[in-house]
């Protein structure tokens, strides 16, 4: 377990407060305003030590775990060729482009496409637009990267 705790302060009479967060050092209430007037100075460029108050105490806790080993996805079989279903009128920029159109499922591992191309999907479309490339990766996700 790993446990976060803050503070929401402001100065008294004010309706805003700010969230510091709680130190094991702290040994006294002066630790505290010192804490706060740091947090307001880093936020608002100034800090007066003018009286302080507490609003309200935040304890967050979070359960660590291991992360699970995602198994790698195959991907469909055959060829990209089998994978296309057509082509699209597609605009980009100032004029339409025809746009492959691919099947999601279709696509086989470790695909890599060059943009513009559409990947259709029963959910979704993914558009890989013109100076981008589109690969099927180890956990079967669709990267895009910039050429």
């Amino acid at each position: 377990m790993r446990f976060e705790a803050r503070l929401d302060m402001r100065y008294v009479g004010q309706a805003f407060e700010l969230s510091v967060p709680v130190h094991d050092g702290w040994t006294s209430m002066a630790d505290v305003d010192a804490a706060f007037y740091a947090a307001h100075e880093q936020r608002y460029a100034h800090a007066v030590e003018d009286p302080v108050e507490i609003v309200s105490f935040r304890l967050s806790a979070y359960g660590l775990t291991s992360k699970p080993a995602l198994p790698a996805q195959p991907g469909g079989t055959g060829s990209l060729e089998a994978a296309r279903l057509g082509v699209r009128p597609v605009f980009f920029d100032d004029a339409f482009a025809d746009t492959p159109v691919f099947a999601r499922e279709r696509l086989p591992a470790a695909t890599r496409l060059r943009g513009p191309a559409l990947v259709d999907e029963p959910g979704t479309t993914t558009l890989v637009p013109p100076g981008f490339r589109a690969a099927v990766g180890q956990l079967g996700v669709l990267v895009l990267e910039r050429e």
